[in-house]
């Protein structure tokens, strides 16, 4: 019996599909916080005031375009048309 060539066999056709799609293809979207924070004096400054909020972006990829929210403005990259907005 042998077993040994119809391994690589069976990985190649298991992994066929994944080296077929383009990476472009796949849409991704995530999400981060940001919050700036001050030390000494003038970070007892802006805490008083509220100086530390957070900034919360979601960025989503599709294709060749990215776009950038955050809540008060957005922002659109578009790669394929060479166009900013």
């Amino acid at each position: 019996m042998r077993i040994r060539p119809i391994l690589p066999l069976a990985i190649g056709v298991l992994l066929a599909p994944l080296a077929s799609t383009p990476a472009r293809a796949q849409d991704v979207r995530y999400t981060t916080v940001s919050r700036g924070e001050f030390g000494g004096a003038l970070g007892r400054w802006m805490k008083l005031f509220g100086g530390s909020s957070e900034v919360t972006e979601v960025t989503s990829i599709k294709g060749g375009k990215l776009r950038s929210d955050t809540e008060g403005s957005s922002t659109v990259l578009d790669l394929d048309a060479k166009a900013f907005t």
